[in-house]
């Protein structure tokens, strides 16, 4: 492949990405620890700033934030600070974790009347419903006493009417991201230890049975996008909703595919409609490419860039490896 050819040393802009899913061909544990490797892009919003962010993820362009837990509309304050009679109510609290407690994060918390998180103390949400003994109920979410086993009950909440799978969806997420050494309090009730497959077998059950009962649905996708663009990662639970089986469930033996992934196809001098993306790839190059660039626009070096963003004509790829660096020029014509 002689046309690869060329040796240069440049600086170039950088934009948005189009890669691969890191989670692409893996299933069972190992899928489960890619996910908790992905949560180190992740960077947490500090108490300072976290009503100013559930504004931006929560907010009803109205001067209000979404309430989920009752009638009672959420004012926002307009200066940072919880509004009046407010607080945040964290899906799983982070008090199960002991001493070394996850960060805050926005896909585990949502702003709520300062009586309703009372009310939560530190339960844990259970997805059963029906087998659920009432202590308090105010028509959109509750909480109660749930016996999972003969002889053992224990005290729970019901997640608000609508969000039982965004609620299993944050609790997956929240028991993949961040590990713990000795689960605390009503942990222990749903978690086992930090070995996979960490939940309880009673609570994985339910967990993939609302998962699937309840899908994501476009306001849970948008609020993700918006926790993600503050937070750099949002909930891959939310971005690939098949993501569970393939860890815990039906598919646990069977590889993941995003859709995202396809077969990469080398550098060639000219792209037809029968091409799809560009990957700076090429058995003839000495190792993997690190970065390249289209046009001036960088790229990781394991990404794809889609043919129909570049458009048809002749476009100029410029590439770095470990060793070894160079230029091609290719042609779209499709």
């Amino acid at each position: 492949m002689k046309w690869l050819t060329g040796i240069v040393l440049l600086v170039f802009h950088t934009s948005a990405m189009f890669g691969i899913s890191p989670y692409d061909g893996l299933c069972g544990e190992e899928l489960f620890y890619a996910v908790r490797a992905s949560a180190s892009g992740l960077t947490s919003v500090d108490n300072e700033n976290i009503w100013q962010s559930l504004a931006e993820v929560d907010g009803l362009g109205n001067g209000t934030i979404m309430n989920l837990f009752s009638e009672i509309p959420i004012a926002q304050s307009g200066n940072g600070i919880a509004p009046e009679g407010c607080s945040l109510f964290t899906v799983l609290p982070t008090s199960y974790w002991g001493e070394v407690r996850p960060p805050l994060n926005l896909v585990n918390i949502f702003a709520a009347p300062l009586s309703e998180c009372e009310q939560q103390r530190d339960f844990p949400p259970i997805f059963n419903r029906s087998g659920v003994t009432a202590t308090y109920d105010n028509g959109i979410w509750g909480t109660g006493t749930y016996s999972f086993a003969p002889g053992y009950e224990i005290n729970c909440y019901i997640p608000p009417k609508g969000f039982e799978g965004d609620f299993a969806r944050i609790v997956m997420m929240m028991v993949a991201y961040y590990p713990c050494s000795s689960w605390t309090g009503n942990g222990n009730n749903i978690c086992m230890d930090n070995r996979f497959p960490i939940f309880q077998k009673y609570y994985l059950h339910d967990l993939l049975e609302m998962n699937d009962s309840d899908p994501v649905d476009e306001r849970e996708a948008v609020r993700n996008k918006k926790i993600a663009e503050i937070q750099g990662v949002g909930n891959p639970f939310v971005e690939y909703p098949d993501l569970a089986e393939h860890i815990w469930g039906k598919d646990s033996e069977n590889p993941f595919h995003s859709g995202d992934e396809q077969q990469r196809t080398p550098i060639k001098p000219t792209y037809t409609t029968t091409d799809k993306r560009f990957y700076c790839y090429s058995p003839h190059l000495p190792g993997d490419v690190i970065w390249f660039s289209i046009d001036g626009i960088r790229y990781n070096g394991d990404e794809y860039v889609p043919l129909e963003q570049l458009g048809n004509g002749r476009h100029l790829v410029r590439y770095q490896g470990e060793n070894f660096s160079g230029s091609v020029t290719i042609e779209i014509d499709r």
